[in-house]
């Protein structure tokens, strides 16, 4: 186990909140594609934008943390490959009956992803 994990480099600190991050983020997923999110949610204002912008901060924020390579551009690469993971994700929801496609998502979406490694980067230095 040890020697996989120093293949793919991640960090064995983070490796128990990757884990649960990855769990929660398909959890997410599974409950929105099949209309299972809690009722209670809609009377937050804008908890679907709130909801993208935290949470994919949050799970970059850990995938980052829990990743140490780089691509060949110098871009982080759990970063990156979660990047794609999100803009294909939103693409599928244009052919759900259940999701609505949105580019405000994706860039929220994004956006939370990128503040959370700029900010990473800038207060809590490796």
């Amino acid at each position: 186990m040890c020697n996989f994990l120093n293949f793919l480099m991640l960090n064995k600190k983070w490796l128990v909140l990757l884990i649960l991050s990855i769990i929660s983020m398909f959890t997410i997923l599974f409950l929105a594609y099949f209309r299972m999110i809690p009722g209670f949610i809609v009377y937050i204002p804008y908890y679907d934008k709130i909801g993208h912008l935290t949470l994919y901060g949050l799970f970059g924020f850990v995938i980052h943390r829990a990743t140490n390579r780089k691509t060949k551009w110098g871009l982080p690469l759990g970063l990156s490959a979660f990047i794609v993971f999100t803009v294909v994700e939103e693409y599928l929801q244009y052919y759900s009956p259940n999701r609505t496609a949105s580019w405000a998502d994706l860039v929220l979406s994004i956006t939370g992803i990128l503040l959370a490694y700029f900010l990473d980067r800038k207060f809590l230095k490796k």
